[in-house]
């Protein structure tokens, strides 16, 4: 039996599975990693939300069980002051920023042509109000002139409509603007979101948990008798908060929010730290971002079928399916799945967002094989790589909000041994000299031995002799080059 793999440790410090992302997205994501220093985490959880933007508004996924799911996602990432987000969100999210510049400026070009026109029609309107007037004021027949006023009526300039995909901050009123229509596409992306979070359309958790579940409309009638129709509207969140301000959120509203369900729909990180490790070297001089460009490209020729189907009207989203293959695998990941929220399981005490697993994955799916170009069914390797995705987040969403959440200090300390190791040797594919790590380590001789205990007891790391010394190995969970274990 297949089953989603299982992380052997609840810890932040696993590195984002970027070999499951397509190509132009894994390379990029080491190179922007390479670049501005930060964690692949750091990379990787910026980079979902962008796929999902990128092609949330062309189809919906169809799952074995029949349900259908938007490809919008809801990110949120975990991170200190100064530790990447700003930069790295820019560089990925920078096509969808260049791409409301551009459509702002056309925008205000298509408004001033706009008023022009409707000066000139309000002037013939007049004209022809006019010319009906003295018409029956003469009593002769005005047949003709109501025609004219009717046909002139159906020539009225459409209003031209500011198509924005990123929005940072919005009210509700303008949120629901953006979304006005029919499947219409946006994102709120915010790298500092404290402040979003005290707002109306963040404090309606109701209206975002409807969107996320795909709701086919949302009717809004409006204080001031407008009335405004929503059909399919798809919202992509990536929001980004330091740590100390999401242990506040948590603590005063964390309880409520987990039973709305609206945390189970997020897929969390909390990428680790490379402050003190950001040396830079004479290869960063000059160097151009060349898989960073070739990503950029991708994102800007998926923005132009954007808006060639909205200007055609062809908003219709296609539905996507899974192939026999990947069919016969997700049935496999859902039972195993399920069976981790009994009593005793992985996902008990986060069934909330285990109940929500199958479903992220199924989108997880779909958007990596619209930004690869497939077409046809989702396969089996697509659908196997997703579920490497969603299980690290699994383990993620576990540091968060699971049993082991709440670290205690030798915990902690074996959080900051694997950062440190990592960014040592690790990151370089080497072991780690267990004599030179523990004399070079921030910890000290005891916590350094009790951290390297319990990482040894929770099967991340094994400590063997080679060479007449001890090396620290560090067995990455699950061989991410397979997502699945059998049992």
């Amino acid at each position: 039996m297949n089953m989603l793999a299982i992380p052997t440790m609840q810890s932040y410090h696993w590195e984002f599975p970027v070999e499951a992302l397509p190509e132009l997205a894994r390379a990029a994501c080491q190179e922007l990693s390479w670049r501005v220093k930060v964690a692949l985490s750091m990379t990787g959880s910026c980079m979902i939300p962008a796929l999902a933007l990128a092609v949330q508004d062309k189809a919906v996924v169809k799952l074995p069980n029949g349900k259908r799911c938007p490809l919008m996602v809801y990110s949120w990432t975990s991170a200190e002051s100064g530790s990447g987000k700003t930069p790295v969100d820019n560089a990925i999210f920078e096509p969808f920023r260049e791409h409301d510049r551009e459509a702002t400026l056309a925008f205000e070009e298509a408004r001033v042509a706009y008023q022009a026109q409707m000066r000139a029609w309000h002037a013939e309107d007049k004209a022809l109000q006019k010319k009906l007037r003295i018409r029956i004021e003469r009593g002769g027949s005005a047949e003709d002139v109501r025609r004219e006023l009717q046909e002139h009526a159906s020539r009225m300039p459409s209003k031209p409509r500011l198509r924005q995909v990123l929005y940072q901050n919005v009210s509700e009123a303008g949120l629901y603007e953006a979304l006005a229509g029919q499947g219409e596409s946006v994102a709120i992306v915010c790298d500092e979101a404290s402040d979003i979070m005290k707002s109306e359309v963040m404090v309606n958790a109701a209206l975002q948990n409807s969107i996320w579940s795909g709701a086919d409309s949302l009717p809004v009638n409006r204080a001031y008798g407008r009335y405004i129709q929503i059909s399919q509207p798809r919202m992509t969140l990536s929001l980004m908060m330091q740590p100390d301000m999401f242990e506040k959120l948590v603590s005063k509203k964390g309880d409520a929010l987990r039973a709305s369900g609206y945390f189970a729909r997020f897929l969390f990180a909390r990428p680790m730290s490379t402050k003190g490790y950001r040396q830079l070297g004479y290869a960063e001089d000059g160097y151009e971002p060349v898989h960073l460009a070739a990503l950029h490209e991708r994102f800007r020729v998926l923005l132009r079928q954007r808006d060639e189907r909205y200007a055609s009207g062809d908003v219709e989203p296609q539905v996507l399916e899974l192939s026999g293959e990947a069919k016969s695998l997700w049935l496999d990941l859902h039972n195993a799945n399920e069976t981790a929220m009994l009593p005793g399981g992985y996902l008990e005490t986060v069934s909330d967002f285990g109940s929500k697993v199958m479903e992220n994955l199924g989108r997880i799916a779909a958007i990596l094989h619209l930004f690869e170009g497939q077409t046809g069914l989702i396969s089996r390797d697509t659908l196997q790589r997703a579920s490497v995705i969603m299980n690290w987040y699994m383990g993620q969403f576990m540091t968060f909000f699971g049993p082991g959440s709440r670290r205690s200090q030798v915990q902690c300390d074996a959080d900051e041994l694997v950062a440190y190791l990592y960014r040592e040797w690790w990151s370089r594919n080497l072991p780690a000299p267990r004599r030179d790590a523990g004399r070079r380590s921030s910890l000290g001789r005891t916590r350094f031995e009790a951290a390297l205990l319990l990482l040894q007891s929770q099967g991340v790391v094994t400590v063997s002799m080679a060479r007449r010394k001890r090396w620290i190995q560090w067995i990455q969970y699950a061989n991410y080059g397979e997502s699945l274990s059998t049992m």
